[in-house]
């Protein structure tokens, strides 16, 4: 992982950019940074990891690190009334028709190149046309039967009924639109997809298109995407959206390669966008679908860098050919990596459709050993750069008093050019000597610091640990009951209520600090999503 740079959510023109269009509401936007669109990799600054089971921002098991590849095949024409008439290279290649069925809403033709040099052989890593052949009807059956209910999914096509031609949904927040996939797109990475749900409903309600994220406040953003973890991502999404509405015209871009231009969005994101929302023949090889390959063509786990990638998209590509429909395709290989194809010893290899086409399978046979023994070893793991974790002491004063019989917290925010967490609201807290964190002058200097009051009793509260990626906090927690509310020193408080202290935006980190301070006075606190 990228280590984490300094962002800002207050966002400044980009000399590149044209400015975001005033919202016909008068609402005040935001215009994009003038830091250099240098996260078209999807590589996100380590933000949250928490060690507890029960946290919304888990790390998924498989990431795969994301480069530009040299597109290797066929172009057909974006747009023509007429059906694409097959064509041959110099090379001896051609490409595949590209219609999917009368009335197909502009699919551009990513097809794949066969050798036609007469031989049917195909490298270790690719996979034969008879191969597809196999293949997509197995998956794509299996993917008709099995695929899980999401609310931004829309029904898998009958692959054994006639290709009907599909266009893009015009209510944005619909299933399969094309800001519905996005959003749970950018959302899934890395996050349990059942968080994602829950997640991504609240947003669409909030923000139903892309207009309504791009006129939205920083704030605004970060208070809905609060307790997802990998803050960047929502950074990132707000900009692409401004730079959706002023270059596109609040239109999001159908291909693959004007996706790979916004914000954030690298080759994997805009190969399903483009895929699944748009009918493009585009790979989208993330975790899951690397998995899938590697299994389903071993010698593919045997390549590193460059070459791995490549290797990788072009079997995906492969697989994407005419006439399975591209969406129903690259979904299938995704949901099939998600619940059968599992890493490591977890792979349910009897229970996979592909196993007669399945390379690990085969070897297994071979050796006269249950699939999932070899399965458990592909893809290899690749080294990875060990990452030195420092560990931090935090002091936390928490501050509270109760109004009406309602209690009140006092909450302060980060600075936008903070870095880690930036923007976001927490406790007032200070990092301090390991030593130090029992000494409650400590404490009573941060609240002093915060309101104008001295001598205050603090009661202790239990202790938490967190974990980012690169850091071990340990925060002691020390809970300040006034008798009313004090004006805050500091500008960049505020009292909040306890209803409202779960709906800013409040870091995974801070929410279990104040869990620990409400245990103390008797006060539930969650986050209701």
């Amino acid at each position: 992982m990228k280590r984490a740079r300094s962002s800002r959510y207050q966002l400044r023109q980009r000399s590149s950019s044209t400015p975001v269009p005033e919202s016909p509401e008068s609402v005040s936007t935001e215009s994009v940074s003038d830091e250099p669109n240098e996260d078209n990799d999807e590589t996100f600054d380590p933000i949250e990891n928490s060690s507890d089971d029960d946290d919304d921002d888990d790390i998924a098991d498989d990431v795969v690190n994301e480069a530009e590849l040299k597109e290797e095949y066929v172009e057909e024409p974006e747009h023509s009334d007429e059906p694409p008439k097959r064509k041959r290279k110099a090379t001896g290649r051609r490409a595949l028709p590209t219609n999917l069925g009368k009335g197909e809403d502009q699919v551009l033709a990513n097809e794949i190149d066969w050798q036609t040099d007469g031989s049917e052989e195909t490298s270790d890593t690719k996979i034969s046309r008879e191969a597809v052949a196999s293949i997509q009807p197995a998956l794509l059956r299996w993917y008709h039967r099995n695929a899980r209910e999401l609310p931004w999914r829309v029904r898998p096509r009958d692959p054994d009924a006639a290709p009907a031609g599909t266009a893009p949904p015009t209510v944005e927040s619909a299933p399969g639109a094309p800001y519905a996939v996005w959003i749970s797109e950018v959302m899934s990475q890395q996050t349990r997809i059942e968080v994602v749900a829950r997640y991504w409903k609240r947003w669409m309600e909030a923000l139903p298109t892309v207009r309504a994220l791009a006129y939205a406040t920083p704030e605004r953003v970060r208070e809905l995407w609060a307790g997802l973890g990998y803050y960047r991502r929502a950074q990132n999404l707000h900009i692409a959206a401004q730079e959706i509405v002023a270059k596109h015209n609040g239109l999001i871009p159908r291909t693959s390669k004007v996706l790979a231009t916004l914000r954030g969005v690298g080759p994997y994101t805009a190969g399903a966008v483009a895929s699944i929302a748009f009918g493009e023949r585009s790979p989208a090889v993330d975790g899951n679908v690397a998995r899938v390959l590697a299994r389903l063509r071993p010698a593919i786990a045997d390549l590193t860098g460059k070459e791995l990638i490549r290797a990788q998209e072009a079997a995906a590509k492969q697989l994407l050919s005419a006439p399975a429909h591209p969406a129903d395709l690259n979904q299938a290989l995704m949901e099939l990596g998600a619940t059968v194809c599992l890493p490591r010893a977890a792979a349910k290899c009897h229970e996979c459709v592909l196993s007669d086409q399945c390379g690990a399978a085969a070897r297994a046979r071979k050796m006269g050993v249950d699939p999932a023994v070899v399965a458990a070893d592909l893809p290899k793991p690749t080294a990875r750069k060990k990452v030195k974790v420092r560990s931090e002491t935090v002091a936390a004063c928490v501050v509270c008093t109760k109004v009406n019989g309602e209690w009140q917290f006092l909450v302060t925010q980060r600075k936008d050019d903070c870095g880690l967490l930036a923007g976001l609201w927490e406790t007032p807290s200070r990092v301090v000597k390991k030593e130090n964190v029992t000494n409650d002058k400590i404490f009573q200097g941060i609240l002093t610091e915060n309101v104008d009051v001295e001598d205050v009793k603090l009661k202790k509260a239990k202790s938490v640990t967190h974990i980012f990626s690169h850091i071990k906090q340990e925060l002691a927690v020390r809970v300040a009951v006034l008798d009313d509310v004090q004006e805050a020193k500091n500008k960049a408080c505020k009292w909040v209520t306890s209803e409202e202290l779960v709906q800013i935006a409040l870091s995974t980190q801070m929410l279990k600090v104040f869990k620990a301070a409400g245990d103390v006075i008797g006060q539930k606190i969650a986050r209701k999503i």
